[in-house]
């Protein structure tokens, strides 16, 4: 006799009923039990993980290929692994659901294997089309724009990271005193630009710096999103744009930083967003060459790191050359951009040298290569010394890092390992972007930050736009289904997007040891 219920059925059933056997053995302890987790949440972890990974098996023959498999290995692995890590030390950026209750953690992982089931993803990605659809064509993204801004900015200060570290503490102490930015070398644009905003909201407003600079983030945060999603529809195909903008903003090293983090790497983000825009429009030739050599001075001035950028800077004449052939100049544009770099960067440079310093050109030297700029840390060191890649604590720190800033750069990358022959011919901004996260990579791997992670974690934060967008763009370009490309971009986005909501909730509760205001 068949039974009439279907399979998918009896998969939701067993999903309710693992649910409330979980939460009846939590009663007896109360809901808001931490701790530990608990033996029993175990056994229904690995019915439902078995649940879901055969249903994604069964499902092969529909999407054409087994690398759909990979993201839905990677999440039940690391939702397991965070279930039982319990070496907050030493996996610290794993040991995220570990701060909260049992039962929160128990519908984070059950949500999770839920939402990446086979059947759940066709109506889940309906109901997103049809929602983002019906919301563009009531004009709340352009005639209704600032209705739309005003509730994301309710929302992102419900949930602002109130998780202060030691250096966001000197960012809200020094914003206020008077010419301290310019004692801030690596950062010099950026710390002017955070000294003037706390001032207008002191003088405007009477915020507190904490106020400000959150406010600040999130500005940041509304400009950067607008220009990066241009970005976006350019390098990658349209049908997967929005699955693969969704990879960026489920990142912590993206909407951590613009969400309350009190830090300069907003400005960074915003920077290095529209540097990017300039760049491709440059590429389409929509742009004379003055433009993003012009941005990229400005982002320069914000934050000196951006100089790991400038490989790609000086191929962007080039690249053009192989994407619109009537280009035909590029010494031409390559002094353009040059010049329009040095440009601000040169004029910033002289006005604080007179501001800061008097016209002493000899003292801003000297304060820039001391332990206070560039030659931080107890020992003044701007680089790892060599010995340091050998030790196992090095690159498990690194792990930690990268998992924190962009969870969903790891299954990406085990899903291109096996198919990068797949990959389709690749374009020419596709080796520009390569160049852009590459230079920036190395500069993660050899310098020294001057504080320990995780108190630090924000510091290589500008690696996160350039390498989901990279990975991004190889993934759209796989010789694969659409929908397999959809399906596995849309369970890599869960994963990382449900861990960022805990990532988000913890800074925003965990009050700092650090005084949130002056």
């Amino acid at each position: 006799m068949t039974s009439s219920v279907s399979p998918f059925k009896t998969d939701l059933i067993v999903h309710a009923v693992c649910f409330l056997m979980q939460f009846l053995f939590l009663l007896p302890g109360g809901l808001a039990q931490g701790g530990p987790t608990p033996p029993f949440v175990y056994p229904f972890f690995l019915i439902l993980a078995a649940i879901t990974l055969v249903r994604q098996w069964e499902s092969v023959s529909v999407y054409g290929t087994r690398l759909i498999l990979i993201p839905c290995v990677f999440s039940i692995f690391l939702y397991g692994f965070c279930l039982i890590n319990e070496l907050g030390g030493t996996f610290w950026a794993f040991y995220t659901p570990r701060w909260f209750p049992t039962a929160v953690r128990i519908v984070w992982m059950q949500a999770g294997l839920l939402l990446i089931h086979p059947r759940v993803f066709i109506p889940v990605h309906h109901f997103l089309s049809r929602f983002f659809e019906q919301i563009y064509e009531k004009g709340y993204f352009h005639r209704k724009l600032p209705l739309t801004l005003l509730i994301i900015g309710l929302l992102m200060w419900l949930l602002r990271s109130q998780n202060i570290s030691p250096d966001g503490y000197d960012w809200l102490k020094h914003s206020i005193f008077e010419k301290n930015w310019v004692r801030y070398l690596r950062e010099p644009l950026g710390t002017f630009v955070l000294r003037l905003w706390v001032l207008g909201g002191i003088r405007m407003f009477h915020w507190d710096p904490y106020i400000s600079i959150t406010i600040l983030g999130f500005v940041c945060g509304f400009i950067a999103t607008w220009f990066l999603y241009g970005v976006f529809q350019f390098c990658m195909a349209n049908v997967h744009a929005g699955y693969g903008f969704a990879l960026l903003l489920s990142s912590a090293g993206y909407t951590q930083i613009f969400v309350g983090n009190i830090e300069i790497y907003a400005l960074l983000q915003l920077g290095l967003a529209v540097f990017l825009f300039a760049a491709i429009r440059y590429l389409r030739g929509d742009s004379p060459a003055w433009l993003p050599g012009a941005m990229f001075g400005v982002l320069f001035c914000l934050h000196l790191s951006a100089g790991w950028w400038l490989p790609a800077l000086f191929l962007l004449p080039y690249i053009k050359t192989l994407i619109v052939p009537a280009s035909t100049r590029p010494i031409r544009d390559l002094s353009l951009l040059l010049v329009s770099c040095i440009a601000p960067a040169f004029a910033f440079g002289v006005f604080v040298l007179q501001y800061g310093y008097g016209g002493n050109i000899d003292a801003m030297w000297e304060h820039f290569w001391s332990d206070e700029v560039m030659n931080v840390g107890t020992d003044a060191a701007m680089f790892h010394a060599p010995e340091t890649f050998l030790t196992p604590h090095y690159y498990m720190n690194m792990l930690n890092e990268y998992f924190y800033m962009m969870p969903a750069a790891f299954p990406l990358l085990l899903v291109l390992v096996p198919a990068f022959r797949r990959t389709h011919r690749a374009l020419p901004h596709h080796c520009w972007l390569l160049v852009l996260a590459g230079f920036y990579l190395v500069y993660t791997i050899v310098w020294r930050p001057d504080r320990s992670f995780p108190a630090d974690w924000d510091i290589f934060s500008g690696l996160t736009i350039p390498s989901i967008l990279l990975l991004g763009v190889y993934i759209s370009h796989l010789r694969l289904p659409e929908n397999a490309i959809r399906f596995i971009l849309y369970q890599t986005v869960v994963f990382s997007g449900l861990f960022l909501l805990l990532q988000l909730l913890r800074n925003h509760f965990k009050i700092s040891d650090w005084p949130l205001f002056i």
